[in-house]
């Protein structure tokens, strides 16, 4: 049947409503995945990676924009991924190392509570409070305390260690531990570029960068990540906020969000429901709904506007 101009003109109108509507809620966020059953997503290099509840690992590079099945195992309990390499942290204890199309086992162990990794390492925190380097052919103990909360990495290979007493170390790749904070109530830290930066119990958040400056006195914070220049946080209500160039933006609005991980100027945002959305930086920080430069009261206060 033959539509008249009438329709034509309503069909188009309701059809470009729906594409702003969409473009508007997202603000440049791709759909990558809209399946259910992903536990974690960790990126490198271009590559996004998911895990599966059963225990299949997916990867999905940006070169050729589909999703392609890794490994049908089982017994998966964590990953990370730094260079072109992932890290599988088995159930067992056992870590497996996933590049050029193979696996390989790296460690037989047990006790792992955290991986780290970067371009040509990988860091293991042991549950107790070990600290373990592999380089890619051996492993080496950095450090042999205990009471170690958790661990991050920025892109020069600097190690930040959280200690359960607040205290925060740095290892720098030359081999000597220097203490870069003795306060207390830091819950996560998060590494990029030579700058730190630490979620404190209270919901503050403080950069170190040459020195130390709090970039946000909120509250309601459940995760924060980093990369490169760019520091996101992830809020109880959904919200994810961005900070780069000394500024907040809003990113997302939306809410169901579950986790967020950040890498090559990435942003990729997993959804309770298992859909996985990524988008650029560029694009999010310049079409997002707090786009160009949404703040809620605190940082406004903080920042003296």
């Amino acid at each position: 049947m033959t539509k008249t101009c009438f329709e034509w003109t309503v069909t188009l109108f309701v059809g470009f409503t729906l594409l702003v509507g969409v473009a508007n809620a997202w603000g440049g966020f791709d759909l990558l995945d809209d399946g259910s059953g992903t536990t974690q997503v960790v990126a490198a290099n271009g590559t996004v990676y998911a895990l599966k509840d059963n225990g299949n690992i997916w990867a999905r590079s940006r070169t050729y924009g589909r999703w392609q099945m890794i490994d049908d195992g089982t017994g998966t309990q964590a990953l990370d991924a730094g260079g072109g390499y992932l890290y599988a942290l088995k159930n067992n204890g056992n870590i497996w190392r996933y590049g050029y199309a193979r696996w390989q086992m790296i460690d037989d162990g047990t006790g792992t509570k955290q991986l780290c990794a970067a371009p040509g390492a990988l860091y293991v925190l042991k549950n107790n409070g070990n600290i373990w380097k592999h380089n890619g052919s051996r492993w080496d103990q950095k450090d042999d305390g205990i009471n170690s909360q958790m661990i991050a990495l920025d892109r020069q290979e600097n190690l930040y260690v959280l200690k359960n007493n607040g205290n925060i170390w740095k290892y720098r790749s030359y081999g000597r531990w220097d203490l870069m904070d003795d306060g207390t109530g830091a819950s996560q830290i998060a590494a990029a570029r030579g700058m730190l930066y630490v979620l404190k119990n209270n919901g503050n958040i403080w950069r170190w960068y040459s020195r130390w400056g709090m970039i946000d006195d909120g509250t309601g914070t459940k995760t924060v990540v980093a990369d490169d220049d760019l520091f996101y946080a992830l809020k109880n209500t959904g919200k994810i906020w961005c900070y780069a160039n000394e500024r907040w933006t809003m990113v997302d609005d939306g809410t169901g969000t579950r986790a967020i991980e950040a890498d090559d100027n990435q942003l990729y945002v997993l959804k309770n429901n298992g859909n996985i959305f990524g988008a650029s930086a560029y694009d999010i920080l310049r079409n997002g709904p707090g786009a160009p430069d949404l703040r809620i009261g605190n940082f406004d206060r903080l920042h003296g506007n």
